[in-house]
């Protein structure tokens, strides 16, 4: 298996703007790969600059993954967590999936929302990790030695740079004030990461 093969973040240490990389938790790899990955859909170079592409101007919290040779954003807004695959003008997916957290985002949870709550996600929330794995190491030497990051590998480089730069062609456009863009219910994924259909068992 060659290194690219196997997930990782990506971080520029916020100090130093180092680029470095950490692995992904096999049960993280594991939810991006049964339930998010194939969700994955086209969206237009219109809807990234007008709705994912100006999220990097926020407060929002994010991270980026490289697995299979691919890049993906994953950030967390509202209705959980995005994921944008990024490709370029032209070739960016996207999927919206919802937080496990009935009250995520101070929402009114949805009956389903309820039904599928289980206390012991609050203490290993996939969606959290992806994100904040990745987020916290940017600023603590101590978290990037727990986690593991290293300097970035030449084959990850070779990577995650071109995909990142590629983007720059699709300049954010500029909310109004007050605006925040919704992306709906989102994708309903289990523990796991399998797709959760209305009317399933837990």
């Amino acid at each position: 298996m060659s290194p690219t093969e196997l997930p990782v973040y990506v971080i520029w240490v916020a100090d130093t703007e180092e680029l470095m990389e950490g692995p992904v938790r096999e049960t993280e790899e594991l939810y991006l790969r049964r339930g998010v990955l194939p969700a994955l859909q086209p969206v237009d170079d219109d809807f990234y600059r007008r709705n994912l592409a100006p999220i990097l101007g926020t407060l929002a919290r994010w991270s980026y993954v490289v697995l299979d040779d691919r890049v993906f954003w994953l950030i967390e807004w509202d209705p959980g967590l995005l994921v944008v695959e990024l490709g370029g003008p032209g070739k960016v997916r996207f999927v919206a999936v919802r937080s496990p957290i009935p009250e995520f985002g101070r929402r009114s949870p949805q009956p389903l929302d309820l039904e599928l709550w289980d206390e012991a996600i609050e203490d290993d929330n996939r969606q959290y990790r992806l994100v904040f794995d990745a987020w916290d190491a940017q600023f603590d030497s101590q978290h990037r030695k727990c986690k593991m990051f290293e300097p970035i590998l030449k084959e990850t480089r070779a990577i995650y740079v071109p995909a990142v730069e590629s983007m720059n062609d699709l300049e954010p456009i500029r909310w109004p004030k007050g605006y925040r863009p919704e992306f709906g219910d989102g994708i309903r994924l289990d523990r796991e990461g399998f797709p959760v259909q209305p009317g399933a068992p837990k």
